[in-house]
Protein backbone atom coordinates (compact mmCIF):
# COMPACT_ATOMS: atom_id res chain seq x y z
CA UNK A 1 0.00 0.00 0.00
CA UNK A 2 2.41 2.59 0.87
CA UNK A 3 4.60 1.83 -2.94
CA UNK A 4 0.73 3.00 -4.23
CA UNK A 5 0.83 5.92 -2.32
CA UNK A 6 4.11 6.83 -3.07
CA UNK A 7 3.17 6.45 -6.98
CA UNK A 8 0.28 8.06 -6.50
CA UNK A 9 2.52 10.92 -4.73
CA UNK A 10 4.71 11.07 -7.66
CA UNK A 11 1.88 10.79 -10.61
CA UNK A 12 0.50 13.96 -9.15
CA UNK A 13 4.39 15.62 -8.43
CA UNK A 14 4.80 15.10 -12.21
CA UNK A 15 1.63 16.15 -13.42
CA UNK A 16 1.84 19.56 -11.33
CA UNK A 17 5.33 19.68 -12.65
CA UNK A 18 4.30 20.00 -16.10
CA UNK A 19 1.23 21.77 -15.63
CA UNK A 20 3.71 24.59 -14.31
CA UNK A 21 5.54 24.29 -17.62
CA UNK A 22 3.12 24.26 -19.79
CA UNK A 23 2.18 27.55 -18.07
CA UNK A 24 5.65 28.99 -18.18
CA UNK A 25 5.69 28.56 -22.00
CA UNK A 26 2.45 30.31 -22.58
CA UNK A 27 4.07 33.26 -20.19
CA UNK A 28 7.27 32.96 -22.44
CA UNK A 29 4.73 33.32 -25.25
CA UNK A 30 3.08 36.38 -24.56
CA UNK A 31 6.43 37.78 -23.33
CA UNK A 32 8.04 37.48 -26.69
CA UNK A 33 5.16 38.81 -28.41
CA UNK A 34 5.41 41.65 -25.73
CA UNK A 35 1.44 41.41 -24.61
CA UNK A 36 2.28 41.19 -20.79
CA UNK A 37 2.11 44.93 -19.13
CA UNK A 38 1.63 46.22 -15.96
CA UNK A 39 -0.94 44.73 -13.74
CA UNK A 40 -2.62 40.67 -13.42
CA UNK A 41 -0.35 38.38 -15.94
CA UNK A 42 -2.48 35.56 -15.23
CA UNK A 43 -5.08 34.47 -12.72
CA UNK A 44 -5.92 30.62 -12.04
CA UNK A 45 -8.89 30.19 -9.57
CA UNK A 46 -10.57 32.44 -6.72
CA UNK A 47 -8.40 35.50 -6.32
CA UNK A 48 -9.75 38.61 -5.31
CA UNK A 49 -8.65 42.00 -5.10
CA UNK A 50 -10.40 44.09 -2.23
CA UNK A 51 -12.93 41.32 -2.18
CA UNK A 52 -13.86 41.55 -5.87
CA UNK A 53 -13.30 38.77 -8.31
CA UNK A 54 -9.56 39.71 -10.59
CA UNK A 55 -9.27 39.55 -14.42
CA UNK A 56 -5.85 39.75 -16.14
CA UNK A 57 -4.87 43.04 -16.95
CA UNK A 58 -6.74 44.61 -13.78
CA UNK A 59 -4.06 46.64 -12.19
CA UNK A 60 -3.14 46.14 -8.34
CA UNK A 61 -2.08 48.85 -6.49
CA UNK A 62 -0.69 49.87 -3.09
CA UNK A 63 -3.36 49.98 -0.45
CA UNK A 64 -4.73 46.79 -2.34
CA UNK A 65 -5.49 43.57 -0.53
CA UNK A 66 -5.09 40.27 -2.71
CA UNK A 67 -6.97 36.87 -1.82
CA UNK A 68 -6.11 33.69 -3.40
CA UNK A 69 -8.46 30.76 -2.47
CA UNK A 70 -7.71 27.13 -2.22
CA UNK A 71 -6.36 25.93 -5.71
CA UNK A 72 -5.92 29.90 -6.86
CA UNK A 73 -2.88 31.10 -8.29
CA UNK A 74 -2.02 35.43 -9.32
CA UNK A 75 1.15 36.11 -11.11
CA UNK A 76 1.06 40.52 -11.05
CA UNK A 77 2.79 43.34 -11.74
CA UNK A 78 3.12 46.37 -9.61
CA UNK A 79 5.38 49.31 -10.68
CA UNK A 80 8.59 47.61 -11.12
CA UNK A 81 7.94 44.64 -8.81
CA UNK A 82 6.48 41.51 -9.80
CA UNK A 83 4.63 38.46 -7.32
CA UNK A 84 3.34 35.42 -7.56
CA UNK A 85 0.58 35.17 -4.82
CA UNK A 86 0.08 31.14 -4.10
CA UNK A 87 -2.92 29.18 -3.07
CA UNK A 88 -4.37 29.82 0.18
CA UNK A 89 -2.81 33.14 0.71
CA UNK A 90 -3.49 36.74 1.86
CA UNK A 91 -1.19 39.58 0.84
CA UNK A 92 -1.60 43.28 1.69
CA UNK A 93 0.23 46.00 -0.29
CA UNK A 94 1.22 49.20 0.96
CA UNK A 95 3.03 52.43 -0.44
CA UNK A 96 2.82 54.86 -2.65
CA UNK A 97 -0.43 54.23 -4.95
CA UNK A 98 -0.10 57.18 -7.57
CA UNK A 99 3.38 55.73 -8.13
CA UNK A 100 2.57 52.61 -7.90
CA UNK A 101 5.58 51.78 -5.51
CA UNK A 102 4.91 49.34 -2.89
CA UNK A 103 7.26 49.88 -0.23
CA UNK A 104 5.54 47.03 2.08
CA UNK A 105 4.03 43.67 1.97
CA UNK A 106 2.32 41.78 5.14
CA UNK A 107 1.92 38.13 3.99
CA UNK A 108 -1.00 37.31 6.50
CA UNK A 109 -1.10 33.70 5.25
CA UNK A 110 0.07 31.50 2.86
CA UNK A 111 3.14 32.55 0.66
CA UNK A 112 4.23 34.95 -1.88
CA UNK A 113 7.43 35.11 -4.40
CA UNK A 114 8.55 38.43 -5.26
CA UNK A 115 11.59 40.63 -7.20
CA UNK A 116 11.87 43.90 -6.84
CA UNK A 117 13.09 46.67 -8.48
CA UNK A 118 16.95 47.27 -7.33
CA UNK A 119 17.60 50.34 -4.79
CA UNK A 120 14.27 50.95 -3.16
CA UNK A 121 13.69 49.72 0.69
CA UNK A 122 11.00 47.36 1.19
CA UNK A 123 9.56 46.41 4.48
CA UNK A 124 8.01 42.62 4.32
CA UNK A 125 6.16 41.62 7.16
CA UNK A 126 5.49 37.29 7.74
CA UNK A 127 4.72 34.87 9.95
CA UNK A 128 6.79 32.46 8.20
CA UNK A 129 10.83 32.94 7.24
CA UNK A 130 11.86 30.30 4.84
CA UNK A 131 11.83 30.82 1.02
CA UNK A 132 10.47 27.15 0.18
CA UNK A 133 8.78 25.53 -3.23
CA UNK A 134 10.15 28.00 -5.76
CA UNK A 135 12.08 27.24 -8.42
CA UNK A 136 14.74 29.45 -10.39
CA UNK A 137 12.06 29.14 -13.68
CA UNK A 138 9.86 31.48 -11.54
CA UNK A 139 12.07 33.85 -10.39
CA UNK A 140 13.05 34.45 -14.00
CA UNK A 141 9.75 34.27 -15.09
CA UNK A 142 9.06 37.88 -12.56
CA UNK A 143 12.02 39.24 -13.33
CA UNK A 144 10.87 39.00 -17.37
CA UNK A 145 8.05 40.70 -16.67
CA UNK A 146 9.49 43.74 -15.52
CA UNK A 147 12.23 43.83 -17.78
CA UNK A 148 15.24 42.07 -15.74
CA UNK A 149 17.27 38.73 -15.56
CA UNK A 150 17.83 37.30 -12.11
CA UNK A 151 21.43 37.83 -10.95
CA UNK A 152 22.28 34.09 -11.66
CA UNK A 153 21.17 33.42 -15.33
CA UNK A 154 24.48 32.75 -17.45
CA UNK A 155 26.01 30.96 -14.06
CA UNK A 156 27.60 27.61 -14.27
CA UNK A 157 26.91 25.26 -11.40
Amino acid sequence: MAGNSRRAWLKRAAAGGAALAAAMAGLRQALAMGSVEAGIARVRGDVRVNGQAVRRGMEVKPGDVVVAGSDAELVVVVGRDAFLVRANSRVEFSGDAARLAVAALRVVTGALLSVFEPGGRKRIQTGTAPVINHADAELVLLESLVGRKPPFTGLKY
